[in-house]
């Protein structure tokens, strides 16, 4: 875990383009601020700076961005996006070193709706006033985050129920992986978005029972596609203090 003073917040280290997951510093907490519809990527960045300078916060207490995407992409098109992305980030003097600290989830809807890519929510860090510890862990697809190729990805192009019973157990394990190394525990109060084109949501809550888990706030299914168009299905963790609306 690295220290992001300035931003309250520490991180787990992951890709270039952000984080494993984010949890606020011992005196602060996260909340997630969210807009009624995705808005175009400027618009979408403008609109949250000026959502964050309203509460009184600095920039650097941006830890987390959900984003969307038209439709999945080919891997060299997703990393070309991801460029663009840093330097939004590195204009807003946020990144450590060349890579982005904050957390980040980043689908395409099913439905076709996003015609460019798109801000839909935001995490920031706020003065503490709970007890629970906030976090959010950036979503997870069926593919290790070393991954050199197609060939590491979890039983690619296959959908069958076991398949994806399969890639499910992998992305439950990561994500209990990331908690653990950020000293973090897979209590019931986290919310769990789970995000596929597929109706997986009976098979993820087996696989969430054999680990002892019952999300009291039941699983989130979102019918959109990982970034990379080789990938089925991404889950992300979170638990907030407090999310709003920003209208």
């Amino acid at each position: 875990m690295i220290e992001n003073r300035p931003g309250g917040y520490r991180f787990l280290p992951g890709l270039a383009f952000a984080s494993q997951g984010v949890v606020a510093a011992d005196d602060m907490a996260i909340e997630r601020g969210c807009f009624p519809s995705a808005l175009p990527l400027a618009d979408g960045f403008n609109a949250v700076r000026a959502a964050v300078e309203e509460l009184g916060r600095p920039l650097q207490a941006l830890c987390g961005f959900d984003l969307r995407l038209p439709a999945a992409r080919r891997l060299d098109d997703f990393l070309s996006f991801n460029n663009e992305y840093l330097d939004q980030l590195k204009s807003w003097d946020l990144l450590e070193g060349e890579s982005s600290p904050l957390a980040r989830t980043n689908v395409a809807p099913i439905d076709g709706e996003i015609e460019t890519p798109a801000v839909i929510g935001f995490s920031y860090t706020v003065p503490r006033a709970t007890t629970a510890r906030t976090f959010v862990i950036s979503g997870a697809p069926e593919v290790p985050d070393d991954a050199t190729g197609p060939d590491d990805v979890i039983r690619l192009g296959e959908t069958d129920p076991g398949a994806l019973t399969e890639k499910l157990a992998y992305v439950v394990g990561n994500l209990k992986t990331r908690l653990s190394a950020m000293q973090l525990s897979w209590n019931n109060d986290a919310t769990i978005h789970l995000y596929t084109a597929h109706d997986a949501c009976r098979l993820l809550d087996e696989i969430l029972a054999r680990e002892r888990i019952s999300p009291a706030f039941g699983i989130t299914w979102h019918k959109a596609a990982p970034p990379v168009d080789l990938l089925e299905l991404e889950i992300d963790l979170r638990r907030y203090q407090q999310e709003r609306i920003i209208n």
